[in-house]
């Protein structure tokens, strides 16, 4: 695990992150502006934070979604499912939980409860999303490969499936 002031400095977070997403930034300030989480105080924005390039890496997710969705003859409806799922909040919790890019949420600018944090990872994980694609001159296909070195997406078919729907989420 790495010692609890490396995850306070963004300087010395960005090769770690860097590292689990598979991406070099050019401009590593836009990946330090994507850990600073939205200070809101009676309904108010104090600083924005991290919002904006969270939105644009929420858009590109699920438009990486829709073109896959699209490509691989998938339909409307299913495609619509896997973004919900996909790209929903408790998905992109679990997936920085998983990927250990939880411990660069500082948490001295975070309430510490339970949904408070998971609120905060999720919206992380956007915003690093919106800043690859920000850094990368707005090429969706950079932020593809991030969204691959996460596991985010289409699930894969498996070769050895018997063709049953036993243990599927949708069956037919």
């Amino acid at each position: 695990m790495t010692p609890p002031n490396v995850l306070r400095s963004p300087a010395a977070a960005t090769p770690l992150i860097e590292q689990i997403i598979r991406y070099k930034f050019k401009d590593r300030g836009l990946l330090a502006r994507a850990l600073l989480p939205a200070m809101v105080v009676h309904g108010r924005y104090l600083i924005n934070g991290s919002q904006d390039l969270a939105h644009l890496g929420h858009s590109a997710l699920k438009m990486i979604l829709s073109q896959d969705g699209f490509h691989n003859n998938e339909g409307a409806g299913l495609t619509e499912y896997v973004i919900l799922e996909e790209a929903g909040d408790s998905n992109l919790w679990w997936v920085g939980f998983t990927k250990e890019l939880d411990r660069f949420i500082p948490k001295d600018r975070v309430p510490m409860s339970k949904k408070a944090i998971e609120e905060a990872v999720a919206n992380m994980m956007k915003a690093i999303m919106g800043a690859v694609y920000v850094d990368s001159g707005y090429r969706l296909e950079k932020v593809a490969n991030v969204i691959d070195a996460l596991g985010i997406g289409w699930m894969e078919e498996d070769p050895d499936d018997s063709g049953t729907d036993e243990g599927s989420i949708i069956a037919v």
